[in-house]
């Protein structure tokens, strides 16, 4: 899936799945946030829905921002701490981030926050649909990284290092959602031929779920 872009925008098979999600569960008009901004994701969505807001994680371990801060145009969000006021977006989409989160309930309970009541919150990620239980695979420890698996780094359109891999999520994470205040929470398998979108990886044998 994650090698089908689409010639004209750019947009890989989880964007456009991301995207058809997003157009039937939202209204033009609607406010929305990606955890995105410099990607052709986030282009397709604002082209649509005018009111959408994306942001990147840009903290390193030289430079330190507050969630709000714009930096060289791009705005800065930390998603277990977002500067966005209570019950503030329609809905919110996730693509490929929440595995890269060492704090993933302060995350999920952030996005409930500042979604309106009803809002939806919409997420793509590596999911092992044979696995009951999520697989850590990294922990913070004295502010530092603690390897608890071999280091998988997937792409991230800032840093030519990529993004750490912390978790292999598997069924559990559904009750973390729960956990967090989501009442309505399922998983979606996805495929569609006509629009290139596959929802097995025959790389890794990882299926790509869809939350909402």
């Amino acid at each position: 899936h994650e090698n089908l872009f689409c010639p004209v925008c750019g947009t890989s098979s989880k964007n456009r799945q991301m995207y058809h999600e997003l157009c039937k569960c939202a209204n033009s008009n609607d406010d929305v946030y990606l955890y995105e901004q410099i990607t052709p994701m986030y282009c397709a969505v604002k082209m649509n829905f005018p009111n959408a807001v994306g942001s990147e994680y840009l903290c390193t371990d030289m430079d330190q921002y507050k969630s709000g801060e714009i930096v060289n145009g791009i705005l800065h969000e930390d998603a277990t701490e977002l500067s966005f006021q209570d019950e503030n977006f329609d809905v919110i989409l996730s693509s490929h981030v929440f595995e890269h989160v060492f704090e993933i309930e302060k995350a999920l309970k952030e996005a409930w926050r500042v979604l309106k009541k009803n809002g939806k919150l919409l997420i793509s990620l590596p999911f092992v649909y044979i696995a009951d239980k999520t697989v850590v695979r990294a922990k913070l420890q004295g502010g530092k990284v603690v390897h608890l698996q071999k280091p998988v780094y997937h792409g991230n359109p800032l840093s030519s290092d990529g993004s750490l891999a912390v978790y292999d999520y598997g069924w559990d994470f559904l009750d973390k959602i729960r956990a967090a205040g989501f009442s309505d929470v399922y998983l979606e398998p996805y495929f569609d031929s006509e629009h290139g979108i596959m929802g097995i990886d025959y790389y890794n044998r990882i299926f790509c779920p869809q939350f909402v």
